[in-house]
Parts: C-alpha cells; sequence; structure tokens
C-alpha cells in the first residue's frame, strides 16, 4: 500500500477541516498511508524525522 497510494497526498497534511475530513485523514493514518507526525499534522514521509520534515 503506502507509497503507491501516498502519490495522491501532499507531504504534509494539517488536519483543520470538518470532522468527516478529520477522520478521513485518520482513516488514511491508520491505513499506513500518512503518518501523524504532531498535533493534527500528518506526514507522507516515512523516512525523515517530523523535525526535518517540518
Amino acid at each position: 500500500m503506502g507509497k503507491k497510494d501516498s502519490k495522491n497526498w501532499p507531504e504534509v497534511v494539517i488536519s483543520i477541516g470538518d470532522k468527516s475530513t478529520t477522520q478521513s485523514i485518520r482513516r488514511v493514518a491508520k491505513a499506513g498511508i500518512l503518518r501523524k507526525i504532531a498535533s493534527k499534522i500528518y506526514s507522507t514521509n516515512f523516512n525523515d524525522t517530523p523535525e526535518n520534515i517540518m
């Protein structure tokens, strides 16, 4: 999954939308396409540290 599906997402995703958008982002993170790097901040980058991504 991961790399192929992550091409549809920007490297950094900020979850500050409505409830359904937030739930969608959480679902994608649970599927392994995004990883949570800070409160309400997700990334498709699984290689770099959160400090280097932000």
